[in-house]
């Protein structure tokens, strides 16, 4: 009985070692497939890494609008598809390039992880000026003046690349007299409304020659500055006055095109 008691123990303690052998194979197995899943899918996910083509991409010195770095790109011709060599992960992003100070264009592109051959559309963007000139000669008997107004409605784009509506009421006012001695003498009044509200009013004279310019508002989107140019010309007898916004670099708050 001790024997076959013996053995029947002995039976049962294979039989318990043999069931716990199995749970932890199928453990194993299970972790190993798992394993393999999150290797497939890294690569995958390495075969997939983000490539941004901009087909037909004429425009040169091109800028993320968010982070103001600019768009590197191959040396494939301008107007050619053009390969991204920025390190971009996928989301929206919006892109400009500027014409001149005042005009800018802005087109949003979507990226997507693997090969993105993308061709943005590129819209205008303005901020309005305003520029006039006077003469003084026989015809106008040495006195002139003329006066301008414009209202306008613009969009900027801010740092999160939302729209923001402005809405400005530009006026000017330039004279100019010549004396009985030949002395010319030049005035120059600007006022400027920005979304009904008066930003800025000025006025300015000078006898002389006289060339300056100043900035007169600023906001982290653009700025306006007024220039003036009395008794230019060969004799002196002219003059004009221009008010002239320019975009800013959204990331930075730069003033590109500001003279130092």
């Amino acid at each position: 009985m001790i024997e076959k008691n013996g053995i029947k123990q002995k039976y049962l303690f294979l039989q318990k070692g043999n069931i716990f052998s199995g749970k932890v194979f199928k453990i194993g197995v299970l972790l190993f497939i798992i394993l393999i899943g999150v290797l497939l899918s890294f690569a995958i996910m390495q075969s997939q890494k983000t490539q941004v083509w901009l087909l037909k991409f004429r425009p040169e010195n091109v800028y993320f609008n968010r982070s103001g770095e600019e768009l590197l790109l191959d040396d494939n011709s301008v107007g050619k598809s053009r390969k991204l060599l920025n390190e971009v992960k996928p989301g929206d992003y919006l892109i400009y390039y500027n014409v001149s100070r005042m005009v800018r264009y802005y087109a949003p592109i979507s990226i997507k992880r693997g090969k993105n051959n993308i061709k943005p559309d590129f819209k205008e963007y303005r901020i309005p000026s305003i520029y006039r000139t006077i003469s003084l000669n026989k015809k106008n008997q040495f006195k002139n003046e003329i006066s301008a107004g414009r209202i306008t409605e613009y969009t900027l784009f801010n740092m999160d690349n939302k729209e923001t509506l402005y809405t400005v009421d530009i006026n000017i006012i330039l004279k100019g007299e010549q004396s009985v001695s030949g002395k010319n003498m030049f005035t120059a009044e600007w006022t400027i409304d920005l979304n009904d509200e008066n930003i800025c009013s000025g006025t300015k004279s000078s006898p002389e020659k006289f060339i300056e310019s100043f900035i007169v508002y600023e906001d982290e989107l653009h700025y306006y500055e007024v220039i003036l140019n009395f008794g230019v010309g060969n004799r002196g007898n002219n003059a004009n006055i221009e008010v002239t916004p320019s975009f800013k670099d959204v990331s930075k708050s730069k003033l590109p095109f500001r003279n130092e």
